[in-house]
């Protein structure tokens, strides 16, 4: 073999139904789903008890709404609950209620199920990034790249949140997949099923309202000239009709054009204030700072507590116009500010991952009556504060607890000075059980009474029979200043799922690497290869989308959330680099055999 042979194109890929059997298909499909199901239960367990603590305030709205329909009150589900038009029913598109809606009715109220069937959703769309994966790249890489998917930290731990955004894509990855469907066959019905799927995400989120026009510029390209106006007319027909009743509702209630959901002037607006650090605008990144505003701005104190109640409609209007000022009286900046929050966009989120022995699994809710297995006073916890090394404010003296137990670690605490840590540690072994840092970890809970705010540190024992409490210095040369009112140990049951430690070791080596530093060069260089070997189709169905959400979401307020369909999306280039990465080095490694075999001959 020579050195020319390494530099060969990948293998052009097969649609055939021949290349595998279906039987095979299935069989890859049952497994990606199995992996993706099984690495979102890890996820929740590990979140068991803070998933219900993460956006608090948009998960209520929903579910209020959720209950108007569970209540039989269409009135207030299409008009909002007052007697007159509240224009907060705007604030997002109707979709995810109803969804919540229908397996409440279903499940009594559990939202078990409702992450339940988001975690089927995405196990789903993996499933959906192999079929097309497969279509446009080697079937391993396809492989990989749902893989991916299915194992990706970020897109875990948000479908486990009841929010509609991990739910978006599924509907976006089948319409990509009928796209290239109809690609090949030319069928316009696939066109058009493709866009009521875009229109089925825009009843999740309104994100994809401007995805077909970028679909026509790329993905329909590829249709012969004659039928590239039939096929664009195909598509957006599709969205439309699946939109229609959201944009007359807002018509015929709200006497307004709302296509689907109000949010762009208040995200315009905070968008310009996130990057506004000399405040040359006077614009408020926060939703109360923008009602605050306003309400100075017109003279009405109601304005302050709601962002869409009263006028939400013409207050958005003026947000759009304040944004819309701001960018015709500094083009050169605004447009620096997009560049800005594309690179942003381009990092990937750094979410917690699987940890490597299962947490508690029982709820912190039991704590008022579980079993108290040790407890200090304030002035008690000040005489064990001695401690040879500067960095610790505070070691107690060793706890005896259970193996393999579930416990929970209450202190009410007030941090006066700098940032600390509160560790609960082994004894016989420095491994760290759990920790909070402080002040971010401060709450306040409603059965304590004397000191608040407090922490709650819970912890599985694994296998240590004795534990120590531990409060470090997080920050130096400046020591902490806490105020420590106590603390109190519980005992909340036998630690479960220990079964689980070795698939979470697994897990957890992998998604170390599901970072900004690794990934964004491979997803560069699997662009880098579709371009060299013209696979233009590939291209338009791996860049349309997240193209897509990066122009959107550049000139407005940036969450993570907002874009998690593109994820689904990078993971094939992805996939594609480390799937030629790999047949690279099997290559070299065998010229290389063959090569020293050579050499001893002669």
């Amino acid at each position: 073999m020579s050195l020319r042979n390494l530099k060969a194109p990948l293998k052009p890929v097969s649609v055939s139904p021949d290349v595998t059997s279906a039987k095979r298909v299935w069989l890859i499909c049952l497994t990606i789903a199995c992996v993706a199901f099984g690495v979102r239960l890890l996820h929740w367990q590990n979140n068991l008890n803070t998933l219900d603590k993460t956006m608090t305030r948009l998960t209520a709205r929903y579910k209020e709404e959720a209950q108007f329909l569970l209540d039989g009150d269409w009135t207030s589900f299409i008009k909002g609950s007052h007697s007159q038009p509240d224009a907060t029913i705007l604030t997002h598109p109707p979709g995810y209620p109803i969804l919540i809606a229908s397996i409440y009715k279903i499940s009594g109220h559990s939202d078990r199920a409702l992450r339940v069937f988001q975690i089927t959703c995405d196990a789903a769309a993996a499933i959906l990034v192999f079929l097309i994966a497969a279509r446009v790249i080697p079937r391993g890489a396809a492989l990989i790249a749902a893989l991916l998917v299915a194992v990706a930290p970020q897109l875990s731990f948000h479908s486990l949140l009841i929010l509609p955004d991990s739910l978006t894509a599924l509907p976006l990855l089948a319409a990509i997949l009928l796209i290239i469907k109809a690609v090949a066959d030319r069928s316009v019905r696939k066109l058009i099923a493709a866009g009521a799927l875009i229109g089925v995400s825009c009843w999740l989120r309104a994100d994809s309202l401007l995805l077909p026009v970028f679909l026509c510029a790329t993905l329909l390209l590829l249709f012969p000239r004659g039928e590239r106006r039939r096929s664009a007319l195909a598509l957006t027909a599709g969205m439309l009709i699946v939109i229609a009743p959201i944009t007359i509702r807002n018509a015929l209630v709200f006497r307004s054009f709302v296509p689907i959901a109000l949010g762009t002037g208040v995200t315009l607006c905070e968008g310009i204030a996130d990057y506004d650090v000399e405040q040359r605008f006077g614009l408020s990144r926060t939703d109360d700072g923008t009602n605050l505003q306003e309400a100075q701005w017109a003279g009405r104190p109601d304005y302050a507590a709601e962002l869409y109640r009263p006028d939400g409609v013409q207050r958005e209007r003026g947000r759009i116009a304040r944004g819309s000022s701001v960018i015709r009286s500094d083009p050169a900046w605004f447009v620096g500010t997009m560049g800005r929050r594309v690179v942003k966009m381009f990092e990937y989120e750094p979410v917690a991952i699987v940890s490597a022995e299962p947490t508690v699994s029982h709820s912190l809710d039991l704590i008022e009556t579980a079993t108290v297995v040790w407890s200090r006073s304030r002035d008690e916890l000040l005489n064990e504060a001695a401690v040879s090394d500067p960095a610790i404010q505070l070691a107690t003296k060793p706890i005896t607890v259970r193996k393999n137990f579930d416990y929970v670690l209450t202190m009410p605490v007030t941090i006066r000075q700098g940032r600390a840590s509160v560790i609960i540690r082994g004894v016989e072994r420095p491994q760290v059980l759990g920790s909070a840092a402080l002040p971010d970890s401060l709450e306040r809970l409603p059965y304590t009474n004397e000191f608040a705010p407090v922490i709650q540190i819970p912890f599985v024992s694994q296998d240590h029979d004795r534990v120590q409490l531990v409060v470090a210095n997080a920050e130096t040369p400046a020591p902490a200043v806490v105020d420590a009112g106590g603390a109190q140990l519980n005992e909340l049951g036998p630690a479960q799922y220990l079964w689980t430690r070795q698939p979470r070791k697994l897990v957890k080596t992998v998604q170390k690497f599901f970072v900004t530093a690794y990934f964004l060069p491979l997803q560069l260089l699997g662009m880098v290869l579709l371009a060299v070997y013209r696979r233009k189709l590939a291209l338009a169905a791996v860049l349309t989308v997240p193209v897509y959400y990066l122009i959107a979401h550049a000139p407005l307020h940036f969450e993570p959330r907002y874009i998690l369909p593109v994820y689904f999306f990078w993971f094939m280039p992805a996939a594609l680099a480390i799937y030629w990465l790999s047949v690279m080095l099997v290559r070299l490694v065998v010229w290389l055999a063959q090569t020293r075999r050579s050499d001893a001959k002669i």
